[in-house]
């Protein structure tokens, strides 16, 4: 889905501009106007692990008109 968007330019290729979010730096290039990663389960606490959380996944994304950035956490719990 993020790659049509990027097709009809609601996101653009750009410098991040937000804050310093995981590895994502502002000024790092967003390709496409999008990232989207997740951190490994070497970063996660063992209580977590036994617990089976899932590690959260993020979306950084770099809009083509006047918003100039924004990410999106989500959580899944099941």
């Amino acid at each position: 889905m993020l790659t049509v968007w990027a097709a009809r330019g609601v996101l653009a290729t750009a410098p991040w501009r937000g804050a310093e979010v995981g590895s994502l730096q502002p000024g790092d290039m967003v390709e496409n106007g999008y990232l989207l990663w997740a951190d490994s389960y070497d970063l996660q606490s063992d209580a977590d692990r036994r617990a089976h959380k899932a590690m959260p996944v993020h979306i950084a994304l770099c809009l083509a008109g006047s918003v100039e950035s924004l990410v999106i956490n989500i959580d899944v719990t099941m």
